[in-house]
């Protein structure tokens, strides 16, 4: 398999665990790939469940998983985050408490190599919590 259909096919997977997790009834799935606010990337949008702070702060450090009961094993993001710096590529999630779809995992090859996370509902909290770390969170 090559990298960007195992990027893919990683996400998708992540995307469906997320929205089986939760209790929502609408549980649904948006794919966009291709050229993305102009750069080529992959946007993965779901209504699933937030991510864990821990779990936000080791992405990419080491394998860890909101759902491991359910299938997660962090790979998936070990194997996004070699793809990043392989490709000098850039990680955006974002997280929403309004609208229809809860957060949005965008990989775009912009030549930047960045790992962002956007929130404004938990944004103080992510804040405190990861501040010592190499994130940027934005409002």
């Amino acid at each position: 398999m090559n990298s960007l259909e195992t990027l893919i096919a990683d996400h998708v997977k992540n995307a469906r665990i997320a929205i089986n997790a939760g209790t929502d009834t609408k549980r649904k799935i948006f794919v966009e790939l291709g050229l993305i606010g102009g750069c080529y990337g992959l946007c993965v949008h779901d209504t699933g469940v937030e991510f864990k702070i821990d779990t936000l702060a080791s992405l990419g450090i080491r394998p860890t998983t909101t759902h491991a009961e359910a299938g997660g094993s962090g790979i998936g993001f070990m194997t996004t985050f070699e793809m990043l710096r392989k490709y000098n590529a850039s990680l955006v999630i974002e997280e929403s408490d309004s609208g229809y779809f809860t957060k949005r995992i965008f990989v775009h090859f912009d030549g930047k190599n960045q790992y962002i996370i956007r929130t404004g509902y938990r944004y103080e909290k992510l804040k405190a919590e990861l501040a010592v770390t190499q994130f940027e969170i934005m409002l």
